[in-house]
């Protein structure tokens, strides 16, 4: 297999045309996100506008017609995420594409009126994909476009009327093919896996689960793909976690009030500076999890709060006004505050898959961090072998960190 082939010198024409709208982000997105970020100009010309996508969360009320409409934005709005330009529409019927000479001569106009110099279609081989069966339009656009390139998109004597319109030959320098079996190229999408995955979210009418559709999207990795780096950077008996995310670290917990040169210097023996921390997550509002907040916002670290512990920062305050601690009270009108629905849609902004849930236990206002990898950071909800059995609100909270499939615990103390 060929790797890395789109090593063009010069700026690039391309012109993608696929059945329906999403089929350009489903298929191929992050390599059309990587072309635009490259430099290279990208057009979208779908044949059908799909007005029969229809699916069970579909609302009863909604119509061919209305759908259609609203299929018109979500692509406009998905094609800008990637970058490319205002989607073009054949306006052909959803669900009845067929791969006949009228429908290939107005591809073969497409193509000359264009001129790309690359050309993205999909495999009209594939009679199944990942999903189940290819729609047949997406096996019919294929044959189609590959029909027009070759004879008739660079000769002169195939469809002569589109000479009379001023069209002359054209005839791309490349073809790819999305949604194949029969890959024989790679691309390392990496960095814009995550561009694909939002530009796919602006299908709403199409998407029907999106924590399952981002959960999927997620588990696709090469063997070779490197293991979220976690690093702690704790000290007197507690654990706080680093984690990267895009552009910096996401921390879990911090130390003691008056401890911040100790944590500086942790975090410089780990390789980490203190301004690296973009964001800090406390797991519960108690001295060793909480009491550098604000001097880690004054760092530069914004503070995420869930919903549920909004109003402990006050008695968290008053606890240290009775102590001979140099507690730096935490601001309470500058913070981000989540409720635990939005957290994994802030988590994938950030790069990491994941969710925030509630587990009360230790308090009432702990909660627990989970990541998709299998990990939890669950502060100090204390291990199920210890609980006394009256502890119901404990165990039930383990039970809904292990609802996530956890493979490893990341505790506030111990290892």
């Amino acid at each position: 297999m060929t790797e890395q082939t789109d090593h063009w010198e010069t700026s690039q024409k391309i012109l993608v045309i696929l059945a329906h709208p999403d089929d350009p982000e489903f298929f191929c997105g992050a390599t059309l996100a990587r072309w635009a970020r490259a430099g290279h100009q990208i057009t979208y010309y779908l044949l059908t506008c799909g007005d029969k996508g229809f699916n069970p969360t579909t609302h009863p009320e909604m119509t061919p017609e209305k759908l259609c409409e609203i299929r018109y934005v979500e692509q406009a709005n998905a094609a800008k995420v990637i970058g490319a330009k205002p989607p073009l529409f054949l306006n052909r019927a959803d669900g009845y594409l067929f791969p006949d000479l009228d429908l290939r001569r107005d591809v073969v106009r497409i193509i000359r009126q264009h001129k790309p110099d690359v050309l993205v279609t999909c495999d009209p081989q594939t009679l199944f994909a990942t999903y189940g069966i290819n729609h047949p339009d997406h096996r019919a656009c294929g044959q189609v476009v590959l029909d027009a390139v070759f004879p008739a998109a660079g000769s002169p004597v195939f469809f002569p009327e589109l000479l009379k319109e001023g069209l002359e030959p054209h005839m791309p320098k490349e073809v790819w093919c999305s949604l194949t079996s029969q890959p024989n190229a790679t691309i390392d999408v990496t960095d814009t896996w995550d561009i694909r995955l939002n530009a796919v979210l602006e299908h709403k009418t199409q998407v029907q689960d999106v924590d399952e559709l981002i959960k999927r999207f997620k588990a696709r990795r090469t063997e070779d793909s490197t293991v979220m780096n976690i690093v702690n950077v704790g000290y007197q008996s507690t654990n706080y976690y680093a984690i990267d995310i895009k552009g910096g670290k996401l921390l879990v917990d911090c130390g003691w009030p008056g401890t911040l040169p100790q944590f500086s210097a942790e975090l410089k023996r780990k390789g980490i500076a203190i301004n690296q921390i973009k964001y800090l997550l406390i797991t519960h509002f108690h001295p060793d999890h909480a009491g550098l907040g604000q001097e880690l916002k004054n760092s530069g670290a914004k503070l995420i709060l869930m919903e549920k512990q909004v109003d402990f920062i006050v008695p968290f305050a008053e606890f240290f006004r009775s102590k001979n601690y140099p507690y730096v009270e935490i601001r309470r009108d500058d913070n981000l505050i989540l409720k635990f629905e939005e957290s994994r849609k802030f988590l994938l902004n950030l790069g990491i898959d994941g969710e925030m849930i509630h587990t009360p236990g230790h308090s009432d206002d702990s909660v627990t961090l989970i990541l998709d990898e299998g990990f939890a950071f669950t502060g100090d909800l204390h291990p199920v072998f210890v609980l006394p059995e009256e502890d119901a609100i404990s165990r039930a909270s383990w039970d809904k960190i292990h609802q996530h499939k956890i493979t490893r615990i990341f505790p506030g103390h111990g290892g």
